[in-house]
């Protein structure tokens, strides 16, 4: 995919951007550039590019267009994902838009992308409910298992993977590890990892129930065991399920048994 072509796309054109964003699935490599590009470009034109990726959405769900009514099942899907993706991480997004379209949605796979897509909000209510379906050996966690598994191996089909718990999930691992670390106010990535702590805890202990304690490291553990969960903006309950959902990964920490004892 031309990457500048693509931009180019989305701020000109809901036409093409409608073609190249059906097109095909997302990866990791592929936002990274896409993201890179659009944060290059004057403030305007991003405010422009999510304006008329916010109406494309609309329009998905609640206006389909003539350009929109060309699409197979499986190409309306991917610009949704990609739709979607794009709202949550080049822009403040639309919460009520977003809000509607959950409302609607039955596909898990967009589900668990507009959940991902609300957090930079700060409104917890998609994030509460989401993580509400999401229990050990359940379906929503085989779903974000291997969705985060196929995303951070830049998989060309990242939905019909499905995690056995046997493939390597070092790069999932090490990208979730790598957010929880942030907790100083002044990193500049800190306003992301604060938005995905909890979805983020929910993902490692989600790994560590299906592949066991020892799948991550003593040095993993204190990554986890050192993220801080009291901060601003957190809701009480936010701040009460992150405080068991830490809690409980520390006590799945095999290396630390005979200092508990």
């Amino acid at each position: 995919m031309d990457i500048n072509l693509l931009v180019d796309a989305m701020l000109t054109s809901n036409e093409r951007t409608i073609s190249m964003l059906g097109n095909q699935a997302n990866n990791n490599e592929i936002t990274d550039l896409v993201r890179a590009r659009i944060s290059s470009l004057p403030a305007e034109d991003q405010v422009i590019i999510s304006r008329r990726l916010e109406q494309i959405l609309e329009d998905c769900y609640f206006d389909i267009t003539s350009n929109l009514d060309k699409l197979s099942e499986e190409e309306l899907f991917y610009l949704k994902e990609s739709l979607i993706y794009y709202i949550g991480r080049i822009s403040m997004p639309n919460i009520d838009l977003l809000k509607k379209i959950y409302a609607v949605e039955e596909n898990k796979h967009l589900l668990l992308n507009i959940a991902f897509s609300s957090l930079s909000t700060g409104d917890e209510e998609i994030e509460t409910n989401f993580i509400s379906r999401i229990k050990p050996g359940n379906e929503y966690d085989t779903l974000i298992r291997s969705w985060t598994m196929a995303f951070f191996a830049n998989s060309d089909e990242p939905y019909s993977y499905v995690d056995t718990g046997k493939d390597d999930w070092s790069l999932a691992k090490i990208a979730r590890l790598k957010r929880l670390s942030v907790n100083d106010p002044n990193h500049p990535k800190f306003a992301k990892a604060k938005a995905f702590r909890w979805l983020d805890l929910v993902v490692i202990d989600l790994f560590l129930e299906n592949r066991g304690a020892f799948a991550m490291s003593a040095d993993d553990y204190k990554i986890v065991s050192e993220t801080d969960i009291m901060l601003d903006g957190y809701s009480k309950n936010k701040v009460k399920q992150l405080t068991l959902l830490k809690s409980q990964i520390d006590h799945m920490n095999p290396y630390q048994t005979t200092a508990r004892k």
